[in-house]
């Protein structure tokens, strides 16, 4: 069974301390007092709180084999809190309203999972798209480079160092 006894305790000095460990570092942290769990929910710096018991903390941490994060196994019930510069933000309380609240209370322990880094590269493809007509009618054709993860298929036009789909570190490209 999963212990959380055994997990080493996290401080923080402060609020911005604590959003940059969690959000920046894509760290998970479960409190042992207050029974909140807290995790990154998306690229724009939302944190996803759910209130777990410690009994359900621990059959999730039995669950993932340290090797998931919790909120895999989590469905609808927790708690959206975005980041106040979020462009899509839909929700009053920010990550950081939360993290004002709660970064002095209780005893926080990591439970962010030994990820296996996965490795992949960006497999690139020239295609040629249609961008209008000149002003006699003919067809503007441009060629675009289009990169595919070779791990997940994802499609983008930006060579990042992480795909944002399925998390693999890129490579150069394979030839």
């Amino acid at each position: 069974m999963g212990n959380l006894k055994n997990k080493e305790t996290v401080t923080f000095a402060s609020p911005q301390e604590m959003c940059q460990y969690v959000v920046s570092g894509e760290r998970d942290l479960y409190n042992l007092e207050t029974e909140d769990y807290i995790f990154k929910y998306n690229e724009g710096g939302s944190i996803a709180v759910y209130n777990l018991s410690r009994e359900e903390a621990e059959e999730l941490e039995k669950a993932s084999e340290g090797k998931e994060y919790w909120g895999a196994y989590l469905g609808v019930g927790g708690s959206i809190y975005d980041d106040e510069d979020y462009e899509y933000r839909t929700c009053e309380e920010t990550n950081m309203s939360y993290f004002k609240k709660n970064f002095e209370e209780g005893k926080w322990i990591d439970v962010t999972p030994a990820r296996v880094e996965k490795k992949a590269w960006w497999k690139g493809f020239m295609y040629s798209a249609f961008h209008g007509l000149d002003e006699y009618g003919n067809p503007i054709c441009k060629d675009v480079a289009i990169y595919h993860c070779s791990r997940c298929g994802r499609k983008t036009v930006i060579q990042e160092n992480y795909c944002p789909s399925c998390g693999s570190k890129m490579k150069k490209e394979k030839r």
